[in-house]
């Protein structure tokens, strides 16, 4: 196999675990919807617990799954997807990043508002913003499911494949191309 071509198998496994995982996710959440149906819940007059199954089979179960699996039918071990332990340096990476975002947040927030632009509103606001009660719901699926599930498939495996052919800087911006894309579903309102 050439290096072209081990790129583009690269690019191509990076792309199919991301969307297959999204598609996987999709039958697995229906699956589990279909079975609360017939248990009589039903989930559309619930969005609080629609938002829970959601985010239950697709970042807990799926995202996970499918890293995992991938790894077992690659032949590969989880050394290949990096974990460590935070030092003071990386704390220290997280909170000027918290503040750099909030204030890349703000500043893009008063520059739409000053234009006139609306901007598009994640679905989970809107479900929170008729339940409060979703937001404390999700701090803990956030850290619990959320963040594990994402980072393992998107940082881990996502980026690990993308960095044994491209550049790494490369390799972050395809990933982080790739997990942003699949956000875009979950916009609505006059700004999407």
């Amino acid at each position: 196999m050439t290096y072209s071509t081990s790129r583009l198998t690269a690019v191509g496994s990076a792309i199919g675990l991301t969307y297959g995982s999204i598609l996987i996710g999709g039958v697995t959440t229906f699956a589990a919807a279909s079975i609360f149906g017939g248990l009589g819940i039903d989930l559309a007059s619930r969005p609080s617990l629609r938002l829970l199954l959601n985010t239950l089979m697709l970042q807990g179960v799926t995202f996970g799954g499918v890293a995992l699996l991938y790894l077992r039918i690659r032949n590969r071990d989880f050394d290949f997807v990096p974990f460590t332990i935070p030092d003071g340096r990386d704390f220290a990476v997280i909170v000027v990043g918290i503040f750099a975002l909030l204030g890349l947040l703000l500043g893009t927030s008063v520059i739409l508002s000053a234009l006139g632009i609306k901007s598009a509103e994640n679905q989970i606001v809107t479900v929170g913003e008729q339940n409060p009660a979703v937001f404390l719901l999700l701090i803990p699926l956030s850290f619990l499911l959320v963040g594990p599930g994402e980072e393992l498939l998107f940082r881990g495996l996502v980026q690990g494949i993308l960095r044994e052919t491209l550049h790494p800087t490369r390799a972050i911006m395809l990933a982080s191309a790739l997990f942003a894309s699949i956000h875009l579903f979950s916009l609505n309102g006059e700004g999407s």
